[in-house]
């Protein structure tokens, strides 16, 4: 079975890590592989934190496990829709096939709450870039990154 790895992210705490990407991108393809297990084609728009550059990786694939008991991404996104997600790098030997990004199921505690109650998953469809959910990303995402900024300016005035 292909499931993509579930962390279960609790407060702000979590380090970040340089195979760590939040995107804002178009769905352009959505495939029930087995089970839970989903393959979802994106299209990068815009990168709000990591190292992917859409203008190089115009188009990925990321694993993904959807639904109920296994994820707290209750469905797959319909083909068309912005997201912004949460994606994982992952390498040629853990993974026999040529897919080279995960979205995780858990709890994203810097990304916004749903309107349904749910917790912040790592992948939700937004209307644009001008969505206040784009917004409210950034924002926790720059409180997320606080310190690494800090030590970054830090270490550019030495």
């Amino acid at each position: 079975m292909l499931f993509a790895p579930l962390f279960i992210i609790v407060g702000m705490g979590v380090g970040y890590n340089a195979g760590t990407i939040v995107v804002y991108a178009e769905v352009k393809n959505v495939q029930q592989t087995e089970g839970p297990s989903h393959i979802i084609k994106l299209d990068p728009l815009s990168t709000l934190m990591g190292d992917l550059d859409p203008s190089m990786e115009v188009s990925i694939s990321a694993a993904v496990s959807i639904g109920g008991n296994v994820s707290e991404i209750a469905e797959p996104p319909p083909v068309g829709a912005k997201v912004i997600c949460l994606l994982s790098r992952v390498t040629s030997k853990t993974r026999r096939d040529n897919i080279r990004f995960t979205i995780t199921n858990g709890v994203m505690t810097h990304f916004p709450k749903q309107i349904n109650g749910k917790e912040s998953p790592a992948m939700f469809i937004v209307s644009g870039f001008d969505d206040p959910k784009v917004k409210e990303t950034i924002e926790n995402l720059r409180k997320y990154r606080a310190k690494d900024r800090e030590e970054a300016e830090q270490k550019a005035r030495q």
